[in-house]
């Protein structure tokens, strides 16, 4: 639960689901929704095994969609339990990351909503 104290985020207004995805690459690809779907799945599950998998780091480059990354996180030491004042090591441990293309980026860094013309009569 999110709380106006501790947060700036924004509501995003619509989520797309596995579902929504297979049904645009069917609609794309001029295929059923089962044929989509076994390979939207396929998909998903290869990379995410790889990703599970990376021993002990790994980068997956799709072109025009962006990097995937498992990479160690920065050496952190001790932390302090604020409430205890006890200190506990932070052991080396992996995260994910997503870079997205140049493309991607480029058209996200342009004004939105995009301005529209002055209208003539």
């Amino acid at each position: 639960m999110l709380t106006k104290s501790h947060t700036n985020a924004r509501k995003i207004a619509k989520t797309l689901t596995r579902r929504d995805i297979v049904r645009l690459v069917a609609a794309k690809l001029s295929q059923s929704e089962k044929d989509a779907g076994l390979a939207v799945e396929a998909t998903i599950d290869t990379l995410s095994r790889l990703m599970r998998g990376a021993d002990p780091e790994l980068r997956i480059e799709l072109r025009g969609l962006g990097v995937f990354e498992v990479k160690f996180t920065k050496a952190s030491g001790t932390a302090r339990n604020p409430r205890t004042g006890e200190k506990t090591e932070i052991p080396l441990h992996r995260k994910t990351h997503f870079r997205a293309s140049k493309i991607i980026k480029r058209v996200l860094q342009k004004e939105w909503p995009p301005k529209l013309p002055p209208k003539t009569l």
